[in-house]
């Protein structure tokens, strides 16, 4: 059977003795006042973290198997999203059992547990029977941890060190101080080894270890007065905690340093003098003012190549209507037998020059001509995508040609029975007309009447009678208005 005895796993337990003073209390020898308020810290601590009780849950046994597949499937070619991350917790909270103090499964257990979530992750690329073991190995060796830390944990007389600390606590302000400076809780235990060997050259580091060392020594003298030991044992406090945090900033900035890609010959000096400990040195390789300086100059740069790629674009669309017009015009030529391939050929030519809306649509239009619908679809979805980014840029100059767009994808779609798609297109295209006649009548008003009479013959054509009625109706009175009738 495996059982999880706690709900910490193993390095986070240890997170606990190290970030509640260990150091310290393995610093100080003996059981004077002192030693006792230190490794009662500690185990005031430990207990505190670890809740004695031992009253666990399933959800210890769920964590530590989630922590194994995350750390299974951790490849370039997979990463999880939200909602299968919530699946995993989903089937992992099921079927575990608490007994007693423990929760309780066996392995084989786990292991069906384990194929089930990756199997439910349909990894096409992955090895279910390898991720299936590995996952399972850390998982058993994080529950092995795990007790072992509990049994030693369990060795700590916690109460006949507690009366020593408690009589100690009872003595000066200057001790609950370190207390609560001791409790402080600390992430970061194990160092990578890449990290360790960094930390060892930092000539900083090495400072502190030094005067870790030096006061640790200092606070093994039985005979050092009560105040200089309480000064000794703050300082030792603040100093442990530097360490630590230098430890951590360390660690993290090594994560970036090696994940972050490093192409300028200052990133490699910067990283060069990191690896080596020299962390001052490589902040002042990043010189800011010279960054600066080269972001302006590369801004500018960037900005006068925007415009000139902004130009060539605009030359490129004109071409691109030469080639549409040539098309247009090879039509015309009713002697040359090859003449609607010659359009096509043309046509081709534009949309390879320059996809403007304008283009797309025309070339379009001419492949809705001859019928040819599936080809016509895409270039008018296409049309329609771009007329509504600029839209959002310029309503005014584009609300005219975004809803002829959308007349036209509507005609397109009525003709070949997606009525749905047809409808709701001829309504956003009568939505911008009737809002354009507000501000123009007599530049939009037969624009209007155009999409009243289709809507109102896909109406018609859909069985919809009512509709169709009143939208021929009002075209046929924006007609007579016109004087069209």
């Amino acid at each position: 059977m495996v059982k999880i005895p706690f709900r910490f796993t193993a390095k986070e337990a240890l997170s606990e003795l190290i970030s509640i003073g260990v150091g310290t209390a393995a610093a100080i020898s003996g059981l004077s006042p002192e030693g006792a308020l230190a490794i009662g810290s500690v185990a005031a601590g430990v207990a505190k973290g670890f809740n004695f009780s031992q009253k666990t849950t399933k959800d210890s046994l769920s964590a530590v198997l989630k922590q194994a597949i995350l750390n299974s499937v951790k490849t370039p070619n997979q990463k999880l999203s939200k909602e299968q991350i919530k699946a995993i917790e989903y089937i992992l909270a099921t079927d575990f059992k608490d007994e007693g103090d423990a929760c309780v499964s066996t392995e084989a257990q786990l292991k069906e547990k384990l194929r089930s979530v990756f199997e439910a992750l349909d990894s096409p690329d992955s090895d279910v029977d390898t991720l299936v073991n590995n996952a399972l190995a850390y998982a058993l060796d994080t529950i092995q941890n795990d007790q072992n830390l509990t049994a030693y944990v369990s060795s700590i007389d916690i109460r006949k060190i507690h009366t020593l600390v408690l009589k100690t606590i009872s003595q000066n302000d200057v001790t609950h101080a370190m207390l609560r400076s001791l409790d402080e809780k600390v992430d970061q235990l194990v160092l990578e080894k890449p990290v360790e060997n960094i930390l060892d050259k930092a000539p900083k580091y090495k400072e502190l270890i030094n005067d870790i060392n030096e006061l640790q020594a200092d606070l093994s003298d039985l005979s050092l007065p009560q105040e200089r030991k309480e000064s000794k044992i703050k300082r030792l406090s603040e100093k442990v905690q530097q360490k630590v945090q230098l430890e951590k900033d360390v660690t993290a900035l090594y994560e970036q340093i090696t994940r972050v890609p490093i192409n300028t010959e200052r990133g490699r000096l910067t990283r060069e003098y990191f690896e080596a400990g020299q962390f001052e040195k490589a902040y002042d390789t990043l010189n800011q003012e010279v960054i600066d300086k080269e972001v302006k100059a590369l801004k500018e740069q960037r900005a006068s190549f925007e415009k000139r790629l902004e130009d060539t674009n605009d030359q490129l669309a004109d071409l691109a209507r030469e080639y549409a017009l040539k098309a247009c015009l090879s039509l015309t030529l009713i002697d040359n037998p090859q003449r609607f391939e010659d359009a096509e050929t043309l046509f081709d030519k534009a949309i390879e020059t320059s996809r403007v809306p304008d283009v797309l649509t025309g070339y379009a239009l001419y492949l809705y001509s001859q019928n040819q619908f599936n080809s016509a679809e895409p270039l008018f979805a296409e049309a329609l995508v771009i007329r509504r980014k600029l839209v959002k840029t310029n309503p005014n100059a584009y609300l005219p040609s975004l809803a002829t767009t959308l007349d036209n994808l509507a005609g397109l779609h009525n003709k070949t029975n997606k009525h749905k798609k047809a409808e709701d297109e001829y309504t956003e295209a009568l939505v911008i007309r009737r809002k354009l006649v507000e501000t123009s009548p007599d530049a939009y008003l037969l624009d209007l009447a155009l999409t009243l009479n289709n809507l109102a013959e896909l109406h018609g054509k859909t069985n919809k009678y009512e509709e169709a009625e009143k939208e021929y109706t009002e075209a046929l009175d924006i007609c007579r208005s016109l004087g069209l009738f």
